[in-house]
């Protein structure tokens, strides 16, 4: 199913990049932006298709969650590199306070990774420029609790229950028209719940966001 979805995508996406670059002739200045639009929507559709199928998995009653020791500050690490460039382009303060003594966690490391990159992702879109994204990790109990906070826009208080519902549209504050349709956090929820864990959102518009998810700690036998 994987194949029967990608390769007509990346079929457009080539097809749009060879009219982009003029090899069959210039183009005039709303063709550009024509293709443009199309190339953005390409991505967006094969965004949603790779969460579609990274659902359908999770869901699927074959699916097996790995189980490894999983390290938090190892696993903040990684989910905060590929996106160090965007932070910097858009001048966006990042902080982390993670404990480098914190306990493992019993879990599948991809996975967990996919989730905390979806959170930070989410917190730099939002976020304007010269903003401020905080992410933090401490044990309260037996549970880590790892959150991500952002000083952006915020989500309307109607949308707060909604929002890890499936093929669900946010509206974002200061938005008039719905965000785009996603699975992100349908699938983060999937996941954390698959590790025994729960995840929320506190926000106010105008003042942020928080997203907090839990992971018990490994028990020693």
């Amino acid at each position: 199913m994987s194949h029967e979805f990608r390769t007509p995508l990346t079929s457009i996406t080539m097809s749009i990049d060879i009219l982009s670059q003029e090899i069959l002739g210039p183009l005039s200045g709303k063709q550009h932006e024509l293709l443009v639009n199309a190339k953005n929507d390409c991505e967006r559709l094969t965004k949603l298709v790779r969460e579609l199928l990274d659902l359908s998995r999770l869901e699927s009653a074959k699916h097996e969650t790995k189980r490894e020791l999983v390290s938090l500050p190892f696993l903040v690490e990684n989910a905060i590199r590929p996106l160090q460039l965007p932070f910097r382009e858009k001048q966006i303060d990042l902080e982390v306070r993670v404990d480098s003594g914190l306990p493992t966690i019993l879990g599948d490391q991809e996975q967990l990774t996919w989730v905390l990159t979806n959170l930070i992702s989410n917190a730099l879109r939002y976020t304007q420029e010269h903003g401020h994204v905080t992410i933090a990790a401490e044990q309260i109990d037996e549970e880590i609790h790892v959150r991500v906070s952002d000083t952006g826009r915020g989500i309307p208080q109607e949308a707060l229950t909604t929002i890890f519902e499936k093929f669900v549209q946010i509206k974002k504050a200061t938005e008039t028209t719905p965000g785009s349709v996603g699975l992100g956090l349908a699938i983060a929820k999937q996941v954390v719940e698959d590790h025994g864990g729960r995840i929320w959102v506190v926000s106010e518009v105008g003042h942020g966001s928080t997203f907090t998810f839990t992971l018990p700690l490994t028990r020693k036998t």
